[in-house]
């Protein structure tokens, strides 16, 4: 009697694979909604770009031991100052950390100092400029003497490069602007 329970049990987990060794395995409920393999394309075509977590650290540490050409400028475009456009600070674009970023331009600003002005390190900079131009950002460098000689046309040429010349938009939520 007992060898037949088994032989069934063997003919049945072939049949039903749930079945394991006598005992009925609970199966999962079925998720409703996109399956593992669609999750996967769909990470696959939307690439994170920005800030991504492995840069976090670094990030971090960029912004707590910056230069102090970037700490003045900072002073200047921070909370919108800089008509109403909002800077972030060592943001990460790809696998790169630019100095301040303006989302709603898709502007980057690099201040440059010494450590630049060498050959290696302007080529790694054009490399880095065509690679954050080719994700449709625009770059723009300044020198880390100019922040403090020329503060004004500094701001100037940041406001140039700015795509539109009126107010930045409103974002209302759900309310209308007066």
């Amino acid at each position: 009697m007992k060898f037949r329970i088994e032989e069934k049990i063997n003919i049945v987990a072939q049949i039903a694979p749930s079945l394991k060794k006598g005992r009925w395995i609970r199966r999962r409920r079925r998720r409703k909604g996109p399956t593992a393999a669609s999750r996967l394309n769909q990470s696959k075509m939307k690439k994170r770009i920005h800030n991504k977590k492995s840069l976090e650290p670094y990030r971090k540490k960029l912004r707590h031991h910056g230069t102090t050409a970037e700490a003045y400028l900072w002073t200047h475009l921070q909370q919108k100052k800089l008509e109403g456009r909002k800077f972030r600070r060592q943001h990460s674009i790809l696998n790169f950390i630019v100095d301040f970023y303006c989302a709603e331009e898709r502007l980057v600003i690099e201040l440059d100092g010494l450590y630049h002005m060498n050959s290696t390190n302007e080529e790694k900079d054009t490399i880095r400029t065509k690679k954050l131009e080719e994700v449709g950002m625009r770059v723009i460098r300044f020198e880390n003497r100019s922040v403090f000689d020329n503060l004004e046309w500094v701001l100037e040429e940041i406001k140039r490069n700015f795509r539109s010349d009126g107010p930045p938009r409103l974002r209302s939520r759900g309310s209308t602007p007066p």
